[in-house]
């Protein structure tokens, strides 16, 4: 992919700044540049060239304000499709936090997403900033009465078994309460990440067959590829 490029200053005014386009960019096309100093920015392709719908051509000059806000990072999710596909779950290596986090610990995978997003822990946009913090706590310890019921009930429970205890008729119902959270939360977080970034529907029996791949496009679109297992 074409680096990232840096921007100068504009020497006949210093409120602007000149940015090399890195290939043949569409009117309204959004990509990443940096300041001198490293800063990433988002600059839109906004002139009147490159054909009839107006564009800049591959290593063409533009001439933008100087920046105010700054990006976190210099990865951009992309608009209209997901950043990965459904089998690209290993692209960063076996051994990678957004992949391994969906397979062992997947409410904290959706708890890092959702957080990152600003939703509830019902999938709900936050309406305050502890709203939001509270997310991750919440499906940490939904994740944590998980683990806790697969280690009591182990491999140990007789499918035949005819009479089960109370205490295990609870946790049983406990835990099929969790299954069914996890696929509504999964897909109620795939559906907030789409209305985002303007992906259109489908794969809807993604997270029922696999809760892996959709935590992991969620991840990517969320830039978490660079997430550390407790980051």
């Amino acid at each position: 992919p074409p680096s990232v490029p840096i921007a100068r200053p504009a020497p006949s005014a210093p409120e602007m700044v000149r940015v090399v386009a890195p290939t043949s960019l569409e009117r309204g096309y959004a990509f990443v540049a940096t300041l001198e100093d490293g800063r990433p920015f988002s600059v839109t392709v906004d002139v009147d060239g490159g054909g009839e719908e107006g564009g800049v051509g591959e290593g063409e000059e533009l001439t933008v304000p100087r920046p105010v806000d700054f990006l976190a990072t210099t990865a951009v999710p992309p608009n209209g499709h997901w950043k990965d596909g459904l089998c690209a779950c290993c692209r960063f290596g076996c051994g990678h936090p957004m992949l391994c986090l969906p397979w062992f610990c997947p409410f904290v995978a959706l708890g890092q997403i959702m957080t990152r997003m600003r939703l509830t822990w019902l999938a709900n946009p936050a309406r305050t900033r502890s709203q939001a913090n509270r997310t991750f706590r919440v499906l940490l310890g939904l994740e944590a009465v998980h683990l806790a019921i697969s280690f009591v009930f182990g491999d140990d429970v007789d499918p035949r078994k005819e009479i089960f205890t109370a205490f295990e008729r609870a946790l049983a119902s406990i835990a099929l309460l969790l299954v069914l959270l996890q696929f509504y939360l999964i897909a109620a977080a795939r559906r907030r990440v789409r209305g985002r970034y303007g992906i259109p529907p489908g794969d809807c029996c993604c997270g029922g067959c696999c809760d892996c791949c959709p935590d992991c496009c969620g991840g990517a679109a969320e830039d978490l590829c660079r997430a550390v297992l407790c980051g």
